[in-house]
């Protein structure tokens, strides 16, 4: 199903994310998972790096568009996301998200196919606790997203910005 050096790309989102798809770099065995992108039934969510948060302040006011110049990791889960954005304390979310690679699917496989050399018991059961916590996809390149409105809530005793988006 995929091609060797995909499945390497996979196995190093599992561990460091940011260098298997650092901001700025198109990856071709990235962009080569295509063929594999399905429509999320559900919103999708994205707590912000400071990185991504210096990108949306920079949005064009007149258009209310941004651009995050890689891939992105987004969660079904919204705890999940407010955790990840909690220095940026700003969380994108997708009512209705475009196609992505959905990435906890695909990564379950690969953890469950995996030999014993590859991958003992004790952490594929890790592996894969975090894949259902996550629940993550991950969408193309480059997406322009229109920011359609934000509110303030409360995420435990933080403050979070929600900033709902439709991909352009």
């Amino acid at each position: 199903m995929f091609t060797d050096s995909q499945q390497d790309v996979l196995w190093a989102l599992m561990h460091d994310k940011y260098h298997a798809i650092a901001p700025g770099q198109r990856n071709p065995d990235m962009d080569n998972l295509a063929p594999h992108y399905e429509q999320p039934t559900k919103p999708l969510f994205r707590g912000l790096t400071m990185h991504d948060r210096e990108q949306i302040m920079a949005m064009d006011r007149r258009t209310n568009t941004f651009t995050l110049n890689s891939y992105t990791s987004f969660s079904e889960s919204r705890p999940v996301a407010e955790a990840f954005g909690r220095d940026s304390q700003i969380v994108l979310v997708l009512k209705k998200p475009p196609r992505a690679f959905c990435y906890h699917h695909h990564m379950k496989k690969l953890i469950i196919d995996a030999g014993d050399s590859e991958c003992d018991a004790e952490t594929r059961i890790d592996l894969l606790a975090g894949l259902e916590r996550e629940v993550e996809w991950i969408l193309p390149f480059g997406l322009t997203y229109k920011a359609t409105s934000a509110r303030r809530v409360l995420s435990g005793d933080t403050e979070v910005a929600l900033f709902y988006c439709e991909t352009l």
